[in-house]
């Protein structure tokens, strides 16, 4: 959603004189963008508590199909009520200048203070504390003692679970390295005084932090072929184009190239 609709309205917009879409793209692209990060930080929530529970609970049982179908239809209900603000209160603004017409696509809030109290709570309870706590879980989960087992199937299974915890983790990383940026300038932005003039170089620092947020985009795809020895083994059999539109991709940790590719024949 970030690489496809919300990068490219940010790259227009900064490469045009002033705002060029209708209203409906103005509320729309804010919406999307704080909708993808609130749906990626609760996503990351699931997975890091999912894996936390089972390294620590031995007990804890699989998640199944509803549960699974529950859980994202709960997340994205949570960001589209948390993001709403910014498709209620995002509006396409013109301006008549004595030097000619210019036209703004801003988040107008009912005050200053609702805006204040908004982007802090986003920021603190829906950014920051999620972050923190998924940072504590990960590096428990990765420090915790795992059973060595004899059986070569089974450490191959423990290969790659423990990969899966490593993966999971820089990946976090790699999201708070490129989001806290631009979340900061959020924040800064409702408690500067509008007293003192802005840096001069404001400008840059936003632009610099919202394209890096978006470079997290084509980051995670490095990351998944770094860590994810089945992901590894399908790409290079499409790079050799040996694998057809319509294979069936299994994963079978048994398998000495960990997953499998298998062929079906459409009817």
């Amino acid at each position: 959603m970030v690489a496809c609709i919300c990068m490219w309205i940010h790259l227009a917009t900064d490469l045009s004189t002033e705002y060029p879409f209708g209203k409906a793209i103005c509320r729309v692209g804010s919406f999307l963008q704080v909708l993808s990060v609130t749906v990626s930080v609760l996503s990351l929530t699931a997975v890091v508590l999912n894996r936390f529970l089972s390294a620590i609970t031995r007990t804890f049982s699989c998640v199944t199909q509803t549960r699974y179908k529950l859980t994202i239809f709960l997340i994205w209900l949570i960001g589209v009520v948390l993001s709403f603000p910014w498709l209620l209160y995002t509006k396409l603004v013109d301006f008549d200048w004595a030097g000619g017409h210019e036209r703004y696509c801003v988040e107008i809030f009912p005050s200053k203070s609702s805006r204040t109290v908004y982007v802090t709570f986003f920021t603190c309870c829906v950014y920051a504390a999620p972050l923190t706590f998924m940072l504590i879980l990960a590096t428990v989960t990765l420090a915790h003692p795992s059973h060595t087992p004899s059986a070569p199937t089974s450490q191959m299974a423990l290969r790659m679970k423990r990969r899966a915890q490593q993966m999971i983790l820089v990946v976090l990383i790699t999201f708070i390295i490129c989001w806290t940026p631009q979340q900061a300038t959020l924040l800064w932005d409702v408690y500067r005084d509008p007293d003192i003039p802005k840096p001069t170089n404001i400008a840059a620092i936003k632009y610099t932090a919202i394209y890096l947020a978006y470079s997290n985009s084509a980051i995670n795809p490095i990351i998944y072929i770094v860590f994810n020895d089945c992901f590894q083994h399908v790409l290079w059999k499409f790079a050799r184009c040996k694998i057809r539109p319509n294979a069936e991709i299994r994963v079978t940790p048994a398998s000495a190239q960990v997953c499998s590719v298998i062929s079906v024949s459409s009817s």
